[in-house]
């Protein structure tokens, strides 16, 4: 069965055209990864997703590698966005899932509820359907109030749009240690070497400068330690003799 390894590149593609918004100047308390309209991300929650994911990962065959402070950075981001669409879904109208049912976590990523991953999964699925037909629906009435012709890929950045726009007026804090987010590329910048790498790579979903090519994005992530790797480790390119 094939599992949603693709969840993440699909958020992280999405969260692009996001306007997004500033680190605060102090950040979340300690321990925190983010902090919005009284709700509280632990880093430790964070962390051990992320662990989970690349580990499901490296044993999906033809799945892309990523930098791992790429994913954890977008994951936190991802959940403040997953939290804006829960508050915003009554103001237009939207329906959101009360919960997460373990058949969808067990049917998505081939997991169940006995194994110690379940809980990241089960976590990675919440974000997934917030940011998902909601968000979409979030974005549709926000095309239609502003007297548009809605469409589908019009719906999801205003669904962005109007996501981005709560989370700056209720103060998102994300901690540091994420990097500082660029607003126009809707990436963190951070370690040059922390870039995706993928067809996204050349959009520029990285942490860093751009990067030309995707030789040049493999090259970078091959240079990372392998614990710092989220997938299979990546190979350099073998360099041109002559």
């Amino acid at each position: 069965m094939r599992r949603r390894t693709s969840l993440v590149t699909a958020l992280a593609a999405t969260a692009l055209l996001a306007a997004g918004c500033g680190l605060t100047d102090d950040g979340p308390r300690p321990g925190a990864a983010a902090e919005v309209d009284g709700q509280t991300l632990e880093l430790d929650k964070v962390d051990s997703a992320v662990e989970d994911y690349c580990g499901l990962l490296a044993g999906e065959e033809g799945a892309p590698s990523y930098a791992k402070a790429v994913v954890r950075s977008q994951l936190a981001w991802n959940w403040a966005q997953a939290v804006a669409v829960d508050e915003l879904a009554p103001r237009y109208g939207v329906d959101v899932p009360s919960g997460v049912e373990s058949a969808v976590v067990e049917r998505s990523w081939g997991v169940s509820r006995e194994d110690d991953e379940f809980e990241s999964f089960e976590w990675l699925t919440w974000i997934g359907q917030r940011l998902d037909q909601p968000l979409a629906a979030i974005g549709t009435q926000a095309q239609i109030d502003a007297g548009q012709t809605p469409t589908a890929e019009g719906a999801q950045a205003a669904g962005y749009e109007v996501v981005d726009a709560w989370l700056e007026e209720h103060g998102v804090e994300l901690n540091p240690v994420f990097g500082e987010r660029d607003a126009k590329q809707g990436a963190f910048l951070g370690d040059d070497l922390s870039v995706a790498v993928s067809g996204v790579a050349k959009q520029g979903d990285q942490l860093g400068k751009p990067v030309a090519s995707e030789a040049e994005a493999t090259e970078r992530l091959s240079a990372l330690p392998a614990s710092e790797v989220c997938g299979a480790p990546v190979e350099a390119p073998a360099q041109p003799v002559g």
